[in-house]
């Protein structure tokens, strides 16, 4: 790559502000007269937002770096003709006829994947994970060291050791330490489609086979299954403990006056405007939106909600990350 291709891009970072358009619609910047056009970047930093492990890296100013050095290295290749080599030649086409088959089903597994939606919808699952990081474009040596620890990890696991215990000391998934990666109930859709599978093919009580998603390895214990029940809708009142400023201690004992409060017959509605700390369902008399097995990513609060069987029902306090 000329020297002057570098100044020119370095010129850019400096000089690219908020991501201004220059006068020619659309365009991001060029690199030897070509244009890169901000619909571009954009469409990739969204797609990869959510793999970007390095908190640093997740602003599009942070971003614009590594895309520019992404851009300058398939620039670097064509002029050397690497994607006229025999290897690239055969490694892309067997990608391409890989992804092709997510799109080309003939009817008979069309109908398959219809019963299996429809299965999966119907009842659901209750299981715990460990996820060993991975990105999409992890270097083979990262992927067989990560694979390595992930099979070990499973050994133990399928040999007695506690399972929780195991997803605290080596999952990689945020909050692991706290919650031993358990995840509650969740049906179809409600997760990607290799975890799901791992998830419905695995009995209950044993722990799955490793599973490659574009999260990671994981591997999943299942708790148990159920016929997944009816979205229902509750209201709430909640104490944080975020933060660090209120403890359990302090929290539990407001929860149990104001639970008080309501035994005496007094209004949930009005005690949850009065006290409520979350502040989007607190003007609603504490109302959330309607919502089913999965939706809320709290598995404790959901265990809560659906094993209220009467309308005007009420909960004991519950523990859940937010308070």
């Amino acid at each position: 790559m000329k020297r002057s291709i570098f100044l020119v891009l370095l010129f850019l970072v400096f000089s690219i502000v908020g991501f201004s358009q220059s006068k020619e619609k659309n365009v991001l910047l060029t690199i030897d007269g070509q244009p890169v056009y901000v619909d571009e970047f954009n469409r990739i930093f969204n797609k990869n937002i959510d793999i970007i492990q390095d908190d640093s890296q997740k602003s599009k100013e942070a971003y614009l770096e590594l895309f520019i050095n992404y851009k300058l290295k398939v620039k670097e290749a064509h002029a050397q003709g690497l994607n006229q080599n025999d290897s690239f030649i055969r490694e892309f086409g067997s990608y391409r006829t890989e992804l092709s088959q997510n799109y080309l089903y003939d009817q008979e597994i069309t109908e398959e994947l219809v019963e299996e939606g429809y299965s999966r919808l119907i009842e659901e699952v209750s299981a715990s994970h460990i996820l060993i990081r991975l990105t999409p474009d992890s270097r083979p040596n990262d992927t067989l060291a990560a694979w390595n620890r992930m099979k070990a990890i499973q050994d133990k696991a399928r040999n007695g050791e506690d399972f929780e215990a195991l997803a605290k000391q080596y999952s990689e998934e945020p909050n692991a330490d706290e919650r031993g990666g358990f995840l509650g109930y969740f049906k179809g859709f409600g997760m990607v489609y290799p975890f799901e599978t791992a998830a419905y093919n695995t009995p209950i009580g044993e722990v799955s086979d490793i599973v490659r998603t574009q999260f990671g390895y994981h591997i999943l214990k299942v708790h148990d299954r159920r016929v997944s029940p009816e979205e229902v809708t509750v209201a709430h009142i909640m104490i944080s403990t975020q933060g660090g400023e209120v403890s359990d201690e302090v929290a539990l004992n407001r929860l149990n006056e104001i639970r008080m409060r309501l035994n005496q017959g007094e209004d949930f509605g009005d005690l949850a405007r009065q006290f409520s700390e979350d502040q989007g369902s607190a003007r609603n008399a504490g109302l959330l939106n309607r919502f089913g097995s999965g939706r809320l990513n709290a598995p404790i609060f959901e265990a809560a909600a659906f094993a209220l069987k009467r309308q005007g029902d009420l909960s004991e306090p519950v523990k859940t990350d937010f308070g």
